[in-house]
């Protein structure tokens, strides 16, 4: 069966249209409601054309955007398109602009996020109709007057697009011409400032004529210039119109038009303004995507209209979580293979990534009310920033010359690499020098010193046969190293020093500014000469295997919560009155309980324990044996089908028990996993396998590779691929992997809905504890254990003061030799008993000491592996702390 699992049947079985309910009336929801308005208010706008075919909604007097706004960290997404086409098609036809977020009180900071963003864009061209990938349509470049905009009811010459951005007001459109500026407020405002329409249109082409004069001279595609108008009017209650008139005279001087590059670095940084117009932006134009990933699983479990909804209930809400409740397992594996072949396609074309996390996964629901696995696409494909070549020719000719990279903005989740994290700090150095190389390279050594009053030595980075010594020498090109105020990228590491191709120095802790000339960098140089460092950062470069280890991650985070929601169905059903308030369904606990769950799986300690089981419990030999379709068979005593006791097995689905069992013993709460998997043992060690290969890299498991069960991730490293042919060979390693699976789901026929029977025996009770909580369970468990072998221990100990009590008595005994005889047996026969009981109770006693033995032993693994685990968890935190 094909890959797509006939998944065009479902969408037409779900369209078809039954003749006596096309009869019935329609229920008109909220959301249809929110659409009709929205329409509505289109209708009504003024419609200023961006892109050919493409206008934003604004309205007539203020400017003042209509419709939905989404924001980013770097961007402002405006909903747009065509009013006709939205009025017949819906959201169908709808586009998105996406501008900079010009947002920050600095305004080099907000020439650094244009930059980003104009990179961002290129970089999403390229990504455009590509499978998998919500890339940009078109990018309209800083320069030209925008010849499809024009002011409403004047001629029809072309405008300046203008964007006013502030945090304490509302977005809104601005255009100035040769003659006249729009709408009414903005060119009120030049009035006020006594800037002419005119003039302002012929500073704006003046500085866009420099920047398209400078791009042909070195045939480069930067962002050259950033055009800031200020808003200078205050804020403030109406009766201060006056005054606010007042100042606007007094500050006419500073109105003109502001210019920001990287050429005026230093006079943009002492520059601090918030709120104004912002000109000569990049302008993206992409699909509008209506729900995100992240959405649409929290809603499975947190909105309470996840159920189909009730066809007699008149305008009852209904969540786009719903379309996801009717998925099973191979179609949320079908959604991860499209995934896998958007970032294949992604890094076919050089790109990466970098984002991989389910926020940035986006979805255009259809007017059908059905939701694909083909409908999903990975959006913000462009902000894998700087992991192109810094001079790259394009096919027509241009040279893109990217910007330093920026240093990234310390996020932290599951989903990221660990080099993906902001930076690590390290302290085994005491000295740095710094000099230049003949080949025009740097040469930055560390030193340290034995002692305090000792002269001090280059630190050793690798050995005589180039093996890292230190986390300075696995460093590799496209890394870097923060010393003080400044950075330095790697070139490569030698024996005893690093050599650095580029210095930069960090303004603002986010820009960098490179210095090339020779006055800078003797400066630099005579800086770092034999100084003293406390500390040093390392930041890691992205690349392939940042995005291959976010998709195993997320393939392991779409089977937790679908077994979490699986839960909820079955106590909702079980208990419909009742609130189930189960600690686990709220968002901060499962988020606690997947991040354990996601850093259990890149323990060295789980993956070992894992191939072991495979090799040794499942007696698989090798990957080709495991991906069977026999595998995915259950026990026969949890198969419904009257046909599979009659045919062999030769899995032996015992085995593969086996293997789950050792999973769950190294936390429980893998059983939500399981769940989400049908509860299909196969299935499950499948997953789990495609998550592993997916966040380790092969050379961090050498030892694996040359094993019994040779251990093979998608990635080799974590260094960028640059050969053209091999840069996607991971992404496409995993999305066969994916294929297969479903197709081993398909030919095994297990693709049925999950029972109530195998729901109930879900144990809040056992399962979906934090590894807390179940060490603390271990501990309970095992000093009740110690506890009864204790009273057994004092029970032998009455018994044998007893017989030495009765011996002696009967030593001091005076009767007669037939009474003494008598008594003697009988003393004998009550000490043979005795004795019978004493080994009875000895038997057992050996019997709890084992136990208790076997207990102490899992307690101390267990208290081993948790301290492990704190271990990491405070070191990764540790490492993760942003630096103040």
């Amino acid at each position: 069966m094909s890959t797509k699992h006939r998944f065009q049947d479902t969408k037409d079985a779900v369209t078809a249209k039954d003749d006596a309910s096309a009869l019935k009336p329609k229920v008109v929801s909220q959301s249809d409601k929110r659409l009709m308005e929205l329409t509505e208010s289109i209708q009504l706008a003024e419609q200023i054309e961006i892109f050919q075919g493409t206008a934003l909604f604004v309205d007539k007097d203020s400017g003042e955007f209509i419709g939905p706004i989404a924001e980013g960290t770097m961007g402002i997404i405006l909903y747009a398109g065509s009013a006709k086409k939205i009025k017949e098609d819906g959201l169908n036809s709808a586009d998105a602009i996406r501008i900079p977020r010009l947002l920050q009180l600095d305004e080099l900071l907000n020439f650094h996020i244009a930059e980003i963003s104009y990179h961002e864009g290129i970089q999403a061209e390229k990504a455009a109709d590509l499978s998998g990938l919500g890339g940009a349509k078109c990018m309209l470049r800083p320069g030209k007057p925008n010849y499809h905009a024009t002011i409403p009811g004047g001629d029809r010459s072309p405008c300046y697009v203008g964007f006013y951005l502030s945090p304490n007001a509302k977005y809104s459109l601005a255009l100035v011409s040769e003659k006249q500026a729009w709408p009414l407020e903005f060119a009120n405002y030049l009035h006020q400032v006594g800037y002419e329409p005119k003039d302002l249109y012929a500073e704006i082409d003046r500085f866009t004529s420099l920047d398209i004069e400078n791009r042909a001279v070195d045939r480069s595609d930067t962002l050259e210039t950033l055009l800031y108008l200020p808003d200078l009017r205050k804020r403030k209650q109406k009766n201060r119109k006056a005054h606010e008139e007042a100042e606007i005279n007094a500050q006419k001087s500073a109105s003109k038009l502001r210019s920001l590059g990287r050429s005026i670095i230093e006079e943009a940084y002492t520059r601090k303004d918030v709120g104004g117009w912002w000109f000569n932006l990049p302008i993206c134009l992409y699909s509008w995507m209506t729900s995100d990933m992240e959405r649409l699983l929290t809603g499975l479990l947190d909105d309470d209209t996840t159920a189909p909804p009730d066809p007699g209930a008149e305008n009852s809400p209904m969540s786009d979580a719903r379309l996801l409740s009717s998925w099973r397992p191979i179609t949320w594996l079908s959604l991860a293979r499209t995934l896998t072949l958007g970032l294949s396609a992604l890094h076919t074309k050089g790109l990466i990534h970098g984002d991989p996390r389910p926020a940035n996964i986006m979805a255009k629901l259809s007017e059908e009310d059905v939701l694909l696995p083909d409908h999903f696409r990975w959006i913000d494909v462009g902000l894998g920033y700087g992991h192109v070549s810094s001079n790259s020719t394009e096919p027509d000719g241009r040279v893109t010359q990217t910007p330093p990279a920026p240093l990234g903005g310390g996020r932290v989740t599951p989903f990221y690499a660990p080099e993906r994290v902001e930076s690590v700090e390290f302290e085994d150095a005491d000295m740095v020098r710094l000099s230049k190389r003949s080949d025009g390279y740097y040469k930055l050594e560390f030193l340290w010193k034995r002692r305090t009053y000792e002269e001090p030595v280059s630190l050793l980075l690798k050995d005589a046969r180039g093996k890292p010594l230190r986390e300075l020498g696995k460093l590799g090109k496209g890394d870097r190293i923060q010393l003080r105020e400044f950075i330095f990228d790697v070139e490569r590491v030698e024996a005893n020093h690093v050599v650095v191709s580029r210095i930069y120095e960090v303004v603002l802790d986010r820009v960098l500014i490179e210095h090339k000339e020779t006055e800078n960098e003797a400066s630099i140089i005579s800086k770092l000469q034999n100084v003293a460092i406390s500390r040093y950062r390392v930041f890691k470069q992205w690349s392939q295997a940042t995005d291959i280890f976010g998709l195993g991650i997320l393939v392991l985070y779409m089977f937790f919560i679908r077994g979490l929601y699986l839960r909820k169905q079955y106590l909702n059903k079980e208990s419909p009155s009742s609130n189930h308030s189960e600690f686990y369904l709220e968002k901060s606990s499962r988020e606690r309980i997947f991040h354990e769950l996601s850093t259990l799986i890149r323990s060295q300690i789980f993956l070992n324990g894992f191939i072991a089981a495979i090799k040794e419990r499942g007696k698989y030999a090798n990957k080709s044996q495991l991906w069977q379709k026999d595998v995915l068979m259950p026990l026969a005593h949890d198969y419904k089908r009257e046909d599979f006791t009659a045919k062999a097995n030769p899995a032996h689905p015992e085995r593969i028990q086996q293997i789950v069992d050792h999973v769950l013993t190294m936390d429980a709460n893998f059983t939500t996993v399981l769940m989400g998997a049908n509860r299909n043992n196969g299935l499950f060690v499948l997953i789990i396998y495609f998550c592993l290969s997916c966040v380790w890299r092969r050379d961090e498991v050498s030892d694996l590779l040359a094993s019994d069960f040779p251990f093979e991730p998608y990635c080799d490293s974590r260094e960028i691929i640059t050969d053209k042919e091999g840069r996607s060979k991971p992404a496409r390693r995993a999305r066969e992997d994916l294929e297969l699976l479903c197709e081993l789901i398909n030919a095994a026929q297990i693709n049925e809905d999950i029972s109530s029977d195998e729901l109930g025996n879900y144990s809040s009770e056992v399962i979906l504890r934090s590894r807390n909580d179940q060490m603390q369970i271990a501990l309970e468990n095992a000093q009740k254990s110690k506890r009864e072998v204790q009273d057994k221990e004092a029970k032998i100990s009455s018994l044998e003061k007893l017989l030495a009590d009765f011996e002696a008595s009967m030593r001091i005994k005076d009767s007669s030799l037939d009474e003494f005889k008598e008594q003697t047996e009988k003393f004998q026969q009550d000490q043979q008993k005795q004795k019978d009981r004493i080994r009875e109770e000895e038997k057992k006693a050996r019997h709890l000491e084992t136990e208790n033995k076997r207990l102490q032993d899992m307690l101390t693994r267990s208290q081993e592996q948790l301290n492990r685990s704190i271990f990491r968890i405070f070191k990764n935190d540790s490492n993760t702390k942003p630096q103040k």
